[in-house]
């Protein structure tokens, strides 16, 4: 484990149960400044989850810490899977041209 004064991202203790399901368990890892991260494992090892308590979008017990910080970075993540109403009347031309704009539609 590196030294937590060298890391961007500190996870302690983190778990994350969704519907009574423990999804992640006590997790502690620190993430290294300035370089690149990747984090593998096989489908349903919890990847994506760790990455959606990092962005506080689900909830979790424990502490995603940022050392060295007083916010958090801006972090980018693109989903696996959009959910968009499939009965949403737009051709792929239209749904591509929505993000030609000064700002994409989706970013608000």
């Amino acid at each position: 484990m590196i030294d937590s004064s060298d890391a961007a991202v500190t996870f302690a203790d983190v778990t994350v149960v969704l519907e009574r399901n423990v999804i992640l368990d006590r997790v502690a890892a620190a993430v290294p400044r300035g370089g690149c991260t990747v984090i593998l494992g096989p489908n349903g090892a919890g990847k994506t989850t760790l990455l959606l308590a990092l962005l506080r979008q689900i909830p979790f017990r424990g502490e995603i810490s940022f050392p060295g910080r007083n916010a958090p970075p801006r972090t980018g993540y693109v989903p696996q899977r959009l959910n968009l109403d499939p009965g949403l009347p737009l051709t792929t031309r239209e749904l591509v041209s929505l993000n030609r704009g000064a700002y994409p539609l989706w970013i608000g």
